[in-house]
């Protein structure tokens, strides 16, 4: 009797080591399809959002991975609280979905939702962001690489040069008060901007708070350097925001001295001359990454965090058609251009 239970159990040993052989020999052939979750901090009716998923689509669309997209939407749901919320959107989706690699946009993505996940077993590859790395601990991190945005300010130095109508060649910083924003007048205060004068900046909370500046510039500058500007408010008491072609008219309608942008957005908007980073580049730089990291078994530690050095000219000329020049360095030729159709 005690024979018969042990052979019973040898037989159960054996079917046992036959399934764990059998599951063994097909994970050797079955491996998950790669998860790519897309993180933008803002939505698709923010020009600079839409051009940059646009060239991640180019890249992306078609490759045997599974991807999903998730819009933080933070130039509109632009509180703490609501940027927060958004954050755990986010997390909640990585700790379900547990995505292979996170592609996070701009800085309201890395801050709110991402930066948890430094040091993990997921890569995230970032892109479009203002602020430093130490903001994020991605100066120490192991699992992260991506692309830092940042003005080309040789070039804008001289863009301002030629363009100021005035001897003492001074400008105006206006901008949203955003995340973003604030690291865009973090860089423009650390620049040597001689010979010429950068003057002072202001982050308007509402339009209101940017009518104001604007009427100000004129008395101490002689430019207007317009960055972000989606998610001015329409007063102090609403999180509704005005629409941004709104503002650019209500602004060059009223403003004494000439206007001009450091992003694309500020000509589609309605403006005549902007200089600033390529959305482009920075949507081709992470889709290519994931791309090498999931097919070249590159490395990520391989892949050195760089900075833009793509610079973006656009113009619209009196007919209202825009023409854009994607360019390493600055092309004179534009800057005559304009100073022709700003009346200069």
């Amino acid at each position: 009797m005690a024979t018969q239970q042990l052979t019973q159990k040898e037989k159960i040993a054996v079917i046992i080591s036959g399934v764990l052989f059998l599951l063994f020999v097909m994970s050797l052939f079955w491996q998950r399809t790669p998860r790519i979750l897309i993180v933008h901090s803002y939505n698709l009716d923010y020009v600079w959002t839409a051009d940059l998923d646009k060239s991640i689509h180019n890249i992306l669309d078609g490759q045997p991975y599974d991807m999903q997209w998730v819009f933080m939407d933070t130039k509109r749901k632009s509180t703490i609280e609501d940027k927060q919320q958004a954050g755990k959107d986010v997390q909640e989706k990585i700790e379900q979905w547990k995505p292979d690699i996170i592609i996070a946009a701009d800085d309201d993505a890395q801050e709110y939702a991402v930066k948890k996940y430094v040091n993990t077993s997921m890569k995230i590859l970032f892109c479009g962001v203002n602020k430093e790395l130490e903001d994020y601990g991605y100066d120490k991190a192991t699992n992260v690489t991506g692309m830092l945005e940042r003005q080309d300010y040789l070039n804008i130095k001289n863009i301002l040069y030629h363009l100021s109508p005035s001897q003492q060649k001074r400008f105006f910083h206006l901008s949203e008060d955003s995340t973003t924003a604030l690291g865009t007048r973090k860089e423009l205060e650390i620049v040597d901007w001689s010979p010429v004068k950068f003057v002072s900046s202001m982050q308007a909370k509402t339009f209101e708070d940017w009518k104001k500046a604007v009427a100000e510039a004129a008395n101490i500058s002689d430019l207007i350097v317009v960055s972000q500007y989606y998610g001015v408010k329409k007063d102090a008491e609403t999180t509704d925001t005005i629409p941004p072609q709104d503002i650019i008219r209500w602004t060059l309608d009223n403003s004494k001295i000439p206007v001009i942008g450091l992003f694309q957005f500020f000509v589609e908007d309605g403006g005549a001359f902007s200089a600033g980073p390529s959305e482009q580049e920075h949507g081709e730089f992470v889709a290519k990454t994931a791309i090498d990291l999931l097919e070249k078994k590159v490395k990520i530690k391989d892949v050195p965090i760089t900075k833009n050095k793509h610079f973006m000219l656009s113009i619209r000329n009196k007919q209202g058609k825009i023409t854009k020049r994607r360019m390493l360095e600055l092309d004179l030729s534009a800057i005559y251009d304009v100073y022709a159709l700003l009346g200069k």
